[in-house]
């Protein structure tokens, strides 16, 4: 199936490489910041998903975003981009590594 990605990315990420590779697999994409780093802004990754055809929005925060996803309601979330972000995640479902 396909994902809806929540995606926050380092500013010295490539983003539109990442989102390009993994294009194919989605059905929209939430861009999120990253607390506390240099990221690309959320709109940026919104922009580079619309023009691989993709529906995209922005989230001021990952819980936002989680709750965005709802609007796909048949597709997975996947949350990449980051490791801090993924970190987040856990954190919001109290699920912190040991």
């Amino acid at each position: 199936p396909k994902h809806v990605f929540i995606v926050g990315m380092l500013a010295n990420k490539d983003a539109a490489g990442w989102i390009a590779a993994l294009a194919q697999r989605a059905v929209g994409v939430i861009g999120v910041p990253i607390p506390d780093h240099e990221h690309h802004a959320p709109a940026e990754l919104a922009m580079i998903a619309e023009q691989h055809g993709l529906p995209a929005v922005t989230a001021s925060d990952l819980s936002l975003a989680m709750g965005m996803a709802a609007q796909f309601p048949d597709a997975p979330v996947l949350i990449g981009g980051s490791l801090y972000l993924a970190g987040e995640a856990l954190r919001l479902n109290g699920e912190l590594p040991v």
